[in-house]
Formats: C-alpha cells, structure tokens, sequence
C-alpha cells in the first residue's frame, strides 16, 4: 500500500519532469539549463526547509529533471510528460534501497524511466491502440 511519503515522491517526480521539459522545450531554453534550474531549486529548498524537504525529495527531484531532458522530438505532449513522471517516480520508489551512494544513480534511473516509458508506448501502439482508433500524440 502506498503512503503519503511515496505518494509525495511520485508527484514531486511529476512536477520536476514538467518544470524542466516545459523550461527546455516550451520555453526553448534547453535541457541543461532545464535541468540545472531543478536541481538548484531543490537544493535550495532542502537546504532553506530542511526538515519539509529531505534528501529524498532531492533527490527524486534530480533524477526527475534527468529524464526530462528527454527530447522534443521523443515525447510530444505534456500527458505524455506526467506518464513519465509517474514511471520516473515509481521506479525511483522501488529502487531507493539499491545503490546508495554510488554515483550515476539518478541518472540511471532517468534513463531506466524514459526506456520503460516508450517500451510500453510501443506496446501500446502496436497492440490497443489501434483497436481504439487511438494515434500517436506526438
């Protein structure tokens, strides 16, 4: 069963990814710069609400903003953003025991996501999808 805490974490993934995909694609700014202006928030936030926010959160917030880097070109519509949130959100749930400390983590788990993220896409276009009459929103 999924607590307030998870439940927190997969919507603070949720808002990093759109923060930075809307800032690098929307905005046109780029995805370093969209990253970057997460992280740094995060950081601030943690260190300015320590006990509100946690190195956890942090942390999700990263690896949020690392899957958001993905391209324009990839993922075209902001439904398909929060999906990848969630999935970036839930999988940085069931990996938090593994790996503590080592470097690369989050951005391994950014990578992790967006590759679960259009293995299911194409799943879903090649089998329901066009049962439903469903296109691809790009």
């Amino acid at each position: 069963m999924m607590g307030l805490d998870e439940l927190s974490l997969i919507i603070l993934a949720t808002l990093g990814i759109i923060v930075t995909y809307y800032i690098s694609v929307h905005l046109g700014k780029g995805n370093v710069l969209g990253s970057a202006v997460v992280v740094f928030m995060a950081g601030l936030l943690e260190t300015v609400f320590p006990g509100l926010i946690t190195t956890e959160h942090a942390g999700v917030l990263a690896a949020a903003s690392y899957a958001g880097m993905v391209s324009g070109d990839k993922i075209g519509s902001m439904r398909q953003v929060t999906a990848l949130g969630i999935i970036c959100g839930m999988m940085f749930i069931a990996t938090a025991p593994a790996y503590v400390g080592f470097g690369g983590r989050l951005g391994t788990l950014a990578a992790l996501s967006c590759g679960t993220f259009f293995g299911y896409r194409t799943i879903l276009e090649r089998t329901v999808w066009p049962k439903f009459g469903i296109r691809r929103s790009t």
